[in-house]
């Protein structure tokens, strides 16, 4: 069981190296407790001065969270109470607002990058030191793996996180976070971008939430060989690249002859949490325009082959 709900400091996590702030919710908790036991039935029966606020989906565990009510006489008290009401099995952990005041529920997860594959061992070592369990090896990124704190391991998952990337030995080391797609993306239309993210129906996603943890296109450019991308269009502008081609013409710049290509470049790479439109799967990115009228004209394969070529 954990104890340690509450940081001597203040807490942050590390993006890339860097601090970021995070600020704790003292009114809410993250409850966590094995898939289908009975410590889920009895904390829900004796959480008086509680509400449940919210579940967390998860195949192996149950993840509920839990806020003080008006009635209830402290947050230090609520939280022994429920620490205190059901055995050893349980993990209690801390919820925080991020720099939006966005709640973000921190789970028993965590995620690290090895720097090399030797480094497996070495990854094992830290576990046991820890008492994490290592769920799984990511499948298409071999270097990443996810772990799980346990009620030995006497941290919150963000203290572990931290401790593990500051040994300097692992690439990366971050906990997981449970948010909705509104917090994954503020966007206004992100939410209708059900090939991104879809709450209502599982397996039918590319779940972005998760995988922009891991990356988000950063110092990658992407051409978009169609009919030009609108440049100054206020979704993309702060994404484009600063060279562009025209293969009709075959200089620099780029020519709009229509709209599709913008529409290709926005599901490509269209800016992130910039409170318009939509989010891009690679928000990060760089767009080069290579334009091309595509109206079926003689030697449009060869042109378009010399836009690929440029880019």
């Amino acid at each position: 069981m954990l104890y340690n709900l509450h940081f001597r400091n203040h807490p942050n996590y590390y993006h890339r190296g860097n601090k970021i702030p995070l600020r704790e919710n003292p009114q809410r908790i993250s409850v966590v407790t094995p898939k289908g036991g009975e410590s889920a039935q009895k904390l829900q029966r004796r959480v008086v001065d509680a509400k449940q606020t919210e579940k967390i989906k998860n195949v192996a565990y149950d993840i509920a969270v839990y806020e003080a009510t008006v009635g209830a006489k402290s947050t230090v008290s609520f939280k022994k109470m429920v620490t205190n009401s059901i055995g050893d099995s349980i993990i209690v952990l801390p919820c925080f607002k991020n720099s939006d005041g966005k709640d973000l529920t921190m789970t028993n997860y965590l995620y690290v990058k090895l720097k090399r594959e030797g480094d497996f061992k070495t990854l094992q070592a830290i576990a046991s030191k820890f008492q994490l369990k290592i769920v799984e090896q990511n499948k298409f990124m071999p270097l990443w793996y996810t772990l799980t704190i346990t009620p030995e391991t006497r941290r919150t998952t963000l203290e572990v996180a931290n401790e593990i990337f500051e040994t300097g030995l692992f690439a990366s080391s971050f906990a997981d976070f449970s948010y909705d797609a509104l917090e994954c993306s503020y966007d206004p239309q992100f939410a209708s971008q059900w090939g991104l993210y879809n709450d209502s129906y599982t397996g039918v996603d590319i779940s972005i939430c998760s995988a922009w943890n891991y990356a988000t296109g950063l110092g990658i450019k992407i051409a978009i060989v169609d009919q030009g991308i609108d440049m100054a269009h206020s979704d993309l502008a702060a994404n484009i690249y600063s060279l562009s081609y025209n293969t009709e013409t075959e200089t620099s710049p780029s020519q709009l002859y229509g709209s599709h290509g913008t529409h290709c470049a926005g599901i490509a790479a269209a800016v992130r949490n910039n409170g318009q439109q939509i989010a891009g799967v690679a928000p990060d990115a760089k767009l080069i325009s290579v334009s091309n009228s595509l109206n079926g004209a003689t030697t449009m394969a060869g042109k378009l082959a010399d836009g690929i070529n440029w880019a």
